[in-house]
């Protein structure tokens, strides 16, 4: 009887798996076909997983990870994963029957976070970047109240590096062959990026960063909690690729750094006084770079331009020319304006032509000296983790070049950090 039930398990895990690859390959083509029957689609193989792990708390993580794959969906104004994290938050809610444990940078996060709402002008724009805020910060008492097991999923995860390649490259090519197109109901619409004067690849997202920094998140995630080398390693080399083929500049950085981390963890176990040595030099090459600021310039300049070339990023270059041209320096000016509460929430939108590409900057300018520094206390955990040979590359850099100030993938991982460290 015993080995019975052993053989029922496997075959049972084999049609899991087998039902997973199969509508992971046909999820592409079923939104060109029908928007409801893509939905119905992605329902299902949630379905599938909810009746396939009874442990929730994995589950949940499997399940935001999944939807962000499909992160361009939206539901009556709310992304696909909103729906999940605040589904989960009713549901251990009701579980521990009201008896949440709270972390007080949340709350004081969520604090400040409605006084830049109440202090500025508030119109339905406003108000949905507030509740996304509120969201995010409910993502984290989602993970801090329920327990992971990673073991359990990280062949799902592997599954969705690979079928997070397999999206992009599919939906580029369908993109080019004019099959595709975005959907706008009442109930539901999509905002796939869709752009042919450049090759960027982003699968269901609405922006290449995003699917870049999903990519990114997913190799923090293999190299902090993925305990399996083997399929830790598959892992960080499929969202690598992803990284690249998002053909975004900052990816090129990130993976860098990364690679120049992990050579300096390795100086450092093979010599301490080479390390301390290394460390010596770039400190000084830093000092260098601040007295003389023409050389920081320089350097930043130089990859800026050499990076959108290498990429074929010739109309980025066209609209940025240089470094000074890009619309950081335009923000600047309106912070030394109010740099103490800011213009209040998405204030880009009505001071900027476009995005800062810059989580600090978009903060200073939406809630001021206020909003970023309890920003920066809520994420601090994130920030100072031990691991710092993935923190700098896959955290500090893309928040010094990309907009990331209520990004959940975000709260995910700093949820997670929390978490471990309890």
């Amino acid at each position: 009887m015993k080995e019975e039930n052993i053989t029922y398990k496997k075959k049972k895990v084999s049609i899991y798996d087998m039902l997973q690859i199969i509508l992971y390959l046909i999820l592409p083509f079923l939104f060109i076909i029908n928007e409801y029957l893509f939905i119905f689609a992605i329902v299902l193989k949630s379905i599938f997983q909810i009746i396939h792990y009874k442990d929730r708390g994995s589950l949940f993580i499997l399940l935001m990870l999944d939807s962000f794959l499909y992160s361009s969906v939206t539901i009556m104004s709310l992304k696909l994963y909103d729906w999940i994290i605040v589904a989960y938050f009713i549901y251990i809610l009701l579980k521990r029957k009201g008896k949440l444990i709270f972390n007080k940078r949340v709350f004081f996060f969520l604090m400040v976070d409605f006084l830049v709402l109440i202090f500025h002008t508030i119109g339905s724009s406003q108000l949905l970047e507030f509740i996304r805020y509120i969201i995010s910060l409910i993502l984290i008492l989602d993970i801090i109240n329920s327990e992971q097991n990673f073991e359990i999923i990280d062949n799902d995860i592997a599954r969705i590096s690979y079928a997070n390649i397999y999206n992009a490259v599919l939906v580029y090519l369908l993109i080019r062959m004019n099959y595709f197109k975005n959907i706008s109901d009442v109930l539901l619409s999509t905002s796939v990026y869709i752009y042919k004067d450049e090759i960027r690849l982003n699968g269901f997202f609405t922006d290449p960063n995003k699917y870049m920094i999903f990519s990114l998140c997913l190799i923090f995630i293999a190299e902090m909690y993925v305990q399996r080398k083997n399929i830790a390693n598959k892992i960080i080399i499929m969202a690598m690729i992803g990284a690249v083929i998002s053909m975004s500049r900052t990816s090129l950085i990130c993976i860098a750094v990364y690679i120049f981390m992990k050579l300096l963890v390795k100086i450092k176990q093979k010599s301490y006084v080479l390390y301390y040595v290394s460390i010596t030099v770039l400190s000084i090459l830093l000092i260098m770079s601040v007295v003389n600021p023409d050389i920081l310039n320089g350097i930043i300049e130089n990859i800026f331009t050499l990076s959108a070339k290498l990429l074929g990023r010739e109309h980025t270059l066209k609209v940025n020319a240089s470094f000074e041209d890009d619309n950081r320096m335009m923000a600047f000016n309106y912070i030394k304006q109010k740099p103490i509460i800011g213009y209040g929430w998405i204030a880009n939108e009505q001071l900027l032509p476009y995005p800062t590409h810059n989580t600090l900057i978009s903060l200073l300018l939406d809630g001021g000296l206020i909003v970023l520094m309890s920003y920066i206390y809520t994420f601090l955990p994130l920030f100072k983790n031990k691991r710092q040979d993935i923190v700098i590359p896959y955290i500090i850099v893309p928040l010094l070049l990309l907009d990331l100030g209520n990004y959940r993938l975000w709260y995910l991982l700093l949820g997670l950090v929390i978490k471990k460290d309890k």
